[in-house]
């Protein structure tokens, strides 16, 4: 895993641990994955908006965003992610009262919220998520480049290269067993709380499959890298 200035380091048990924790929120749902409209690339996005609603329930303004009128139904949006979903008033009254009512367990909180919201969302249409073709390629070069062992550090901005370079025994060694990159697929654009753009990609490999998400600069210059395997 690699991060920048704007992303906190996990561990790679850390990283696993919460992909589990989503994928454990999704299952108890009760929504299975063909009846879900939400891609599994978008659940985490959902899923940490919701944990994070249920943790601060006076701010769930900051995580949902409300269009339309209440009575009438409304379109909820997570903010910061391209999801959206068609919610009825008493779905989104629903949403309120568990947010009441399981205010000292955020956890199950989390769950029921979830069982409203995952039906409705979808993402967003497909015209308005293109690829971005110049982030694409700069992230196919740096996977190449990793697996090489190489660290360009004039690509990286300083602090970026600091932290590629204290994470190599684990980088290196994950990005070579997994064999050569056979395919580079985008999977959405995000911003985080200072409104920069966060693309996500999946990289497959022969043998493994990861989850990137990488930011730039002006000026081309890489200043965020993540990545944590993908199941």
């Amino acid at each position: 895993m690699l991060a920048g200035r704007q992303t906190p380091r996990l561990s790679e048990g850390a990283a696993m641990k919460h992909l589990s924790l989503a994928a454990c929120l999704f299952w108890l749902t009760g929504v299975s994955a063909v009846n879900a409209q939400i891609a599994s690339s978008d659940l985490p996005a959902v899923t940490k908006a919701v944990n994070e609603m249920c943790l601060h329930p006076d701010r769930k303004g900051n995580y949902l965003k409300v269009e339309g009128e209440i009575d009438a139904g409304v379109i909820v949006k997570v903010v910061g992610a391209e999801l959206a979903g068609s919610v009825s008033h008493e779905s989104w009254d629903g949403i309120s009262q568990r947010l009441d009512q399981y205010a000292t367990d955020p956890r199950e909180c989390a769950v029921q919220i979830l069982q409203i919201l995952i039906p409705n969302f979808r993402p967003a249409p497909v015209e308005e998520r293109a690829s971005p073709s110049a982030v694409r390629a700069t992230l196919e070069e740096i996977i190449v480049e990793l697996q090489d062992e190489t660290i360009d550090r004039a690509r990286y901005s300083q602090v970026l290269a600091m932290e590629i370079e204290r994470q190599r025994a684990f980088i290196f060694p994950a990005l070579k067993a997994a064999g050569p990159l056979e395919d580079l697929r985008f999977l959405s654009s995000n911003q985080n709380d200072t409104g920069k753009r966060i693309d996500q990609f999946i990289a497959y490999h022969n043998a493994a499959r990861f989850l990137w998400s990488i930011s730039l600069e002006d000026d081309s210059v890489v200043d965020l890298l993540y990545v944590q395997p993908a199941n």
